[in-house]
This record gives C-alpha cells, structure tokens and sequence, in this order.
C-alpha cells in the first residue's frame, strides 16, 4: 500500500479533511484490516470504512487494496512510505521513526445543531448551552480541551449527553437533534452542508492549531506542497 498521492490528480478539497480520517487511515494501515482497527478503536467498522471513502474522495486516490475474505490490507508495513499526516496535534516523539512537524495554522471553534434546536439555542447564546444537551468529543482531544477551557471561562456546564471518538458518529447523532457540537470553524460549511445544521454561535477566543507531520525535514513532494498550501490558505481565511 502506498498513501502517496498522485500530483497528476490533485485533492478536489481539503474541508472535509479532519484528524478522524487520518488517525482511522493510519489505524487501519498499522493493523492489517478493517475489522481489527475496529477493535482497536473500539468504534463499528461501517463508521472506519465511511472515513476511509471520505479521505479517498478528498485525495482522489485508492488507499488501500483488499487481500483475501477478512479484509486485510495489502502491504502492511508502510511507514518510510508516508508522505503526509495532517493533525491538530504535533508529531510524537515517541515513534521510532523521524517525523517533522510544520505549522498549518489555527482555527475557531463554531457551535451548531439540528435546525429546531439551534434556533433555540441561539436566542441568549452562550448563556444558552448552560444544561443544554451536548455531544462533545472525547477528553483525550484537542478539542475537547479548548472547549473545557472555554465553559469554564464563560461559567458553562452543558449537560454532556455523549462523548465521542467518533467524530462522524456525533454529527449523525447531532443531526437527530440529541444535542449541540462543536466543529472547527473551517470545517463549518462541511458541516452545515453534509448534516444540515445551522449555526448557534462562535466559541470566541476557542483556538485550536493544525500542524502536517512529514517524514521529511523540507517538504519536496509536489502533492504533499499542494495540500499543505491550501491547508494554510484555508486556515487563514
């Protein structure tokens, strides 16, 4: 398997792109197949094969090839061989390869719901999500930290309905209406057109940082600088 992408094809967008792909992405390529990422992630296995689509539409590529009835993935070892990892967390310094981390950017942090909720959320926002239903990402998150940081600053305690390693499973459940989220403020129109939310308000002063890992210093390959540049681009709009 080979996650390099072809600069003869270049990714359509990168605003469906977010750490959830990636860490499924690199989840099943260290694993060997779907079903035992699936374990290890402890989410369904439907849920990693829907990020894995997701993240071989954006880069307009095939990620992996199917071995044999159990879903193994061919090629299995792969790490000298990845060209990219976008995150909003730094790269690790407990692997035993050399990776390299550059700055992307940063974005806000935008909350929004279901239709009939959101209007009604939106009326005293934020004094509004104070016991409100909310479906928050996991505590081990980037996210979930900036987000605890700023209830605490603006006196917030929402009433936490579920939360979530996967961050695609929130957003179904969010379009049910179960409960308010917060996405990435450059992720938001994603949001808004994929589940049909509508926006409460905007996390002021809720910055989280972007950052692509590379397993190179300098970054030379030609798709690897066309996505980062419009990562950057992105993030500074």
């Amino acid at each position: 398997m080979d996650a390099s992408v072809n600069p003869k094809h270049p990714p359509r967008t990168m605003e469906c792109l977010n750490y959830h792909h990636l860490r499924y992405f690199w989840t099943v390529a260290t694993e060997g197949s779907l079903a035992r990422a699936a374990e290890k992630l402890h989410v369904f296995q439907p849920s990693i094969s829907e990020q894995i689509c997701e993240l071989e539409s954006v880069l307009d590529e095939k990620l992996f090839r199917r071995e044999g009835p159990n879903n193994n993935i061919g090629d299995r070892d792969r790490a000298n061989r990845l060209d990219l990892v976008l995150s909003d967390e730094p790269a690790s310094g407990s692997t035993s390869f050399k990776m390299f981390t550059h700055a992307l950017g940063e974005s806000g942090a935008t909350f929004c719901a279901e239709k009939k909720l959101a209007a009604r959320l939106k009326r005293s926002f934020p004094t509004s999500l104070h016991g409100a239903p909310a479906l928050l990402p996991a505590e081990n998150t980037v996210l979930r930290h900036a987000l605890e940081t700023w209830f605490c600053e603006h006196g917030i305690q929402p009433r936490v309905v579920v939360e979530f390693e996967d961050l695609a499973l929130m957003k179904v459940m969010a379009a049910e209406g179960r409960g308010f989220i917060a996405v990435p403020t450059v992720a938001l129109d994603e949001a808004v057109k994929r589940y049909g939310f509508q926006m409460i308000g905007h996390a002021k002063g809720c910055r989280m940082r972007f950052h692509a890992i590379t397993a190179e210093r300098r970054i030379a390959h030609p798709a690897v600088a066309l996505i980062t540049n419009q990562a950057q681009a992105m993030l500074k709009r």
